[in-house]
């Protein structure tokens, strides 16, 4: 994993690019979060975000090497004392997202489409890019329907149930 490609981040194998979309397939999710309004002139924002959670922590810190720069390390305490401690690690930048499914996605079974709606939000919304982050201007641009078109997709695609 110390050979890096052009983007900064390691080379993957044919087999770790497998194994990782086995487990985000098994103990992954792929969302798009909305952050409501907070200030006046803001609409909002969508956030991209590829999530692996499991009590192991050597699968989260083998996962944070093949994820670096963009990946959150976190633990969560549990009610029950009797249950372990849950690690989740997130990728939540539309490149590292972008990157991370690009490379599973041949590999993705359950999560497929979810990859595909995520993946087409990463895509399209570089190219507007300008227009958000710190640099925003002090009234920001109406959230454009094609966002809100993926979100709903995934938050159906995610919801729980018979389909």
């Amino acid at each position: 994993m110390k050979y890096k490609t052009r983007d900064g981040w390691p080379k993957w194998t044919v087999a770790q690019a497998a194994y990782l979309a086995g487990i985000i397939d098994g103990e992954g999710s792929i969302s798009l979060q909305f952050s409501k309004p907070r200030k006046k002139g803001y609409t909002g924002g969508f956030s991209p975000c590829v999530r692996v959670s499991n009590t192991d922590r050597k699968m989260i810190d083998f996962l944070e090497r093949m994820w670096p720069r963009t990946a959150v390390a976190k633990l969560s305490l549990r009610a029950n004392e009797k249950h372990k401690p849950i690690w989740d690690l997130m990728v939540r930048s539309i490149e590292g997202c972008r990157i991370v499914l690009e490379r599973v996605l041949p590999y993705l079974i359950t999560k497929r489409e979810h990859a595909k709606l995520l993946l087409r939000y990463c895509r399209k919304h570089k190219t507007r890019q300008g227009q958000c982050g710190p640099n925003r201007l002090a009234n920001s641009p109406p959230i454009p329907e094609w966002e809100w078109s993926i979100y709903n997709d995934l938050k159906r695609s995610n919801r729980r149930g018979v389909a």
